[in-house]
């Protein structure tokens, strides 16, 4: 029986529609994939992107002719982009139903403004991105893929490491919980998992952010910090704490959130080497000298994303496949047959709708939405 059976009929209705937009943002996904390959081809078949880059070089002299021109021209290829696409994300918004409006089958009137607010945004930030991309190319053109992947290591998978542990308790300082019996308890099962709980405290956590039980610290002696909310929930009992305690302190198991942060940057070094190996091939066969001239930002936008999602599958399936080592854990540690239910209703009814992602963002996402893990948990 699916865990959706537990669900009241206005809930399943609520599903039903979660489900709809997680199908919405995937088939925007390809949408927009498919019309970045397109659109690239074009622009560079049509000598657009040339055309454009030489103008600029024009334009710009001196020692910052060379940022001057890289940069004009991502910004403008992204925003073009953006305004080539724009039927589709108005068609996105209308059918979107997670966000209903008072008028059916219409945007709200203030749409226009946030999407011009959003595009530009997105602007800004991949052009910051292809910037340092193309300046890693300058200065590393051998072995740019290896600093960028380092980079990558540092500041992607290593703030999503540091960030719950280190950082995110320093925002709003932790008061202890004196609760023998549930320390006893949480000190068991992390002991199974490899840990020392030594500690556990409530919390509240800043704006934004989803994590509801961090395990704060380094190494092997840990603070389990509970969200304030949740353990004052009269809803909550004790068997579901302990239950999100079992999982999140499963990922310390045999090492399995080291082998996932280990496969992330594995998989993001394979995106940029074979990134590096096709573009080589690619401007060794058109007599380009360095395939990070700005003209041919077209090209390698489209393979960047070309691996990136391809990865992306590769990656999604070993998250997934983290969850269900996780809810095994916590339902052999505690025993009520209802706790991943419970966990899961929880979830669903807090937040039934996934988290509202960039499309480009969609091929890293990790983490299953309250719905699909409703349709797929017997």
């Amino acid at each position: 029986m699916s865990l959706l059976s537990h669900l009241t009929p206005a809930e399943r209705a609520l599903e039903a529609d979660a489900a709809r937009l997680s199908r919405l943002d995937h088939a925007e996904f390809l949408l927009r994939l498919g019309s970045l390959f397109l659109l690239s081809w074009i622009a560079w078949k049509s000598g657009l992107s040339r055309a454009l880059a030489d103008g600029l070089r024009g334009w710009f002299s001196g020692t910052r002719a060379w940022p001057m021109t890289h940069i004009c021209l991502v910004a403008f290829c992204v925003f073009a982009y953006e305004i080539a696409l724009f039927p589709l994300a108005l068609l996105r918004e209308i059918l979107d139903p997670a966000d209903p409006d008072p008028a059916p089958d219409a945007p709200p009137p203030n749409w226009a403004a946030d999407w011009v607010k959003y595009s530009l945004l997105d602007t800004l930030f991949a052009t910051a991105i292809a910037t340092a991309l193309y300046a890693l190319m300058w200065f590393f053109p051998a072995r740019w893929w290896l600093a960028a992947t380092a980079i990558y290591a540092v500041f992607v998978v290593g703030l999503s490491v540091w960030g719950p542990s280190l950082l995110l308790p320093r925002v709003t300082p932790p008061r202890p919980l004196d609760d023998p019996g549930l320390l006893a308890s949480l000190q068991a099962i992390g002991r199974d998992a490899g840990l020392d709980i030594a500690a556990c405290a409530l919390w509240t956590p800043p704006e934004g952010a989803h994590d509801r039980m961090v395990l704060a610290g380094t190494g092997r002696r840990r603070t389990l910090l509970i969200d304030a909310a949740l353990a004052d929930d009269p809803g909550v009992r004790p068997a579901d704490l302990l239950f999100r305690a079992a999982r999140l302190v499963a990922g310390h198991r045999h090492g399995l959130d080291l082998l996932v942060h280990a496969a992330e940057v594995a998989a993001a070094a394979a995106v940029f080497f074979a990134m590096d190996r096709w573009m080589a091939a690619f401007s060794g066969q058109r007599g380009i000298p360095d395939f990070f001239q700005p003209e041919v930002f077209p090209v390698w936008i489209s393979i960047l994303f070309g691996f990136a999602s391809a990865a992306g599958l590769a990656m999604n399936a070993l998250y997934r496949r983290a969850v269900r080592i996780r809810d095994a854990f916590a339902r052999s540690r505690v025993p009520d047959p209802d706790a991943l239910l419970r966990l899961l209703l929880s979830d669903f009814r807090a937040d039934p709708f996934p988290a509202t992602l960039s499309w480009w963002q969609l091929p890293l996402s990790n983490t299953p939405s309250p719905s699909s893990r409703l349709r797929r948990t017997p």
